[in-house]
This record gives structure tokens, C-alpha cells and sequence, in this order.
């Protein structure tokens, strides 16, 4: 009777529940919460267990519930963000070099042009790499573009808080 009495009352306790919530510190000393590990910019990481409370009431417990799931999806768009920055800022870089190197190539193919139609063979050249040019350069815009977005919302997210 003691016993059943003992597992009735158990089973109707409710128990603490319990998530991991990575937390990432950066040099800058800016902290992020996520449900995935910490990106390899964050120094400091560590995992922390969370309990939610027993005996909270049901709407207490989800708006509990509902405040985590907010946070976290924040720190992923955060993450997202400056991931999505940081390539645009790789494929700028990258596009410059390629764009600096055709100039450079293209350059030295005209100055070596020699012969009767050396003229227009150089002016072909010449329109050739003006056509590259602005294609390197919108897509350079592009990236720019992509950065300065990014970065407008990462702003905005960092002021929500």
C-alpha cells in the first residue's frame, strides 16, 4: 500500500526537464546561446544544462519554452549572418585577385601584339577585358550588397537585445 502510494505520488510529480544550451564568448566578449555547438570564432565555449522548473504552471512552463526557442533561433540567425558576411568578404577578396590577375594578363597580351592588324586585335582585347571588368565588378557589387544587408540585420538583431 506505502509502495503504490510512493510510485502513484512519484509519477504524478512532474519532472525537471533538461536541455544543453551552448554558450559562446567571443574576443569581443559578446555572448551567444545556441542549441548547436559554438562556431570556431568563439574562444570561449562551454554547455550548460538548463532545467526548466517543476511545478510551473502549464502556460509558465511554455512561455518559458517559447522565450528559449526565441533566443536560440536569434543566435542562429546571428550566426548565420556573420557567416554569411564573412564569405561575401572571402569572395570580394577572392574577386579582386582574379580581376587584378586577368588585367595583368590581358595587359601583357596587348603590349606584345605586333603586326599589321595589331591595332584591331588589341582593341578586341581591349573590349574583351572591358566586358570581363564590369562583369567582375557587378558581381563584387553583389557581395557588397550581400555584406551590407548581413550587416544591417546583424545590427538590428544586437539592438533587440
Amino acid at each position: 500500500m506505502l509502495r503504490t502510494l510512493l510510485i502513484s505520488t512519484l509519477l504524478l510529480v512532474p519532472a525537471a526537464e533538461a536541455a544543453q544550451v551552448y554558450v559562446c564568448k567571443d574576443d569581443a566578449g559578446r555572448t551567444l546561446y545556441s542549441q548547436t555547438p559554438c562556431p570556431q570564432q568563439y574562444s570561449d565555449r562551454s554547455v550548460k544544462n538548463v532545467e526548466i522548473e517543476p511545478g510551473l504552471s502549464f502556460e509558465d512552463s511554455q512561455a518559458k519554452r517559447a522565450e528559449a526557442a526565441q533566443s536560440v533561433s536569434e543566435n542562429n540567425d546571428r550566426i548565420s549572418l556573420e557567416r554569411m558576411i564573412s564569405k561575401a568578404s572571402e569572395t570580394i577578396e577572392r574577386l579582386t585577385r582574379e580581376r587584378d590577375a586577368l588585367i595583368t594578363e590581358k595587359q601583357g597580351l596587348a603590349a606584345s601584339l605586333a603586326g599589321p592588324n595589331a591595332g584591331q586585335r588589341g582593341k578586341a582585347i581591349i573590349d574583351d577585358l572591358n566586358q570581363s571588368l564590369q562583369d567582375y565588378q557587378n558581381r563584387i557589387n553583389q557581395q557588397i550588397q550581400l555584406q551590407t544587408d548581413g550587416s544591417a540585420r546583424l545590427e538590428s538583431l544586437n539592438s533587440d537585445r
